[in-house]
């Protein structure tokens, strides 16, 4: 679900969303649709070799996301500073992830030793 929107939102021919007139908000938007993937994947994948493989895919969409979009839409463009907020995003959304991990109701990590810690 998460990845749907987060295509739909990069390649929709205009830009999702209201425009508030917030400085940055298009950063903050891009900083989001990649942080949580990047957390989900962490979450749930604490041990697994496939968490690495997702967070490889998220940083290759980060980075080929802006000029497929400029190539793809004619009324948007590809910006540097999005792909630099998406690597920010995915940074965060993993670093998050890894520092406060969620727990089980016994207390433990999840899918780690049986839910114990």
């Amino acid at each position: 679900m998460l990845l749907a929107v987060q295509v739909w939102a990069l390649y929709a021919p205009t830009v999702p969303g209201p425009d508030t007139g917030l400085p940055g908000q298009d950063k903050i938007g891009h900083l989001l649709l990649f942080a949580a993937p990047a957390w989900v994947a962490r979450t749930l994948l604490p041990r697994w070799p496939a968490a690495r493989w997702v967070l490889m895919a998220l940083i290759a969409h980060a980075l080929i996301s802006e000029p497929i979009q400029g190539w793809l839409t004619t009324a948007r463009l590809a910006d540097p500073w999005d792909t630099v907020a998406n690597l920010v995003g995915i940074s965060l959304g993993w670093a998050i992830a890894a520092r406060w991990p969620v727990t089980g109701r016994e207390g433990g990590v999840r899918g780690q030793n049986g839910g114990a810690r």
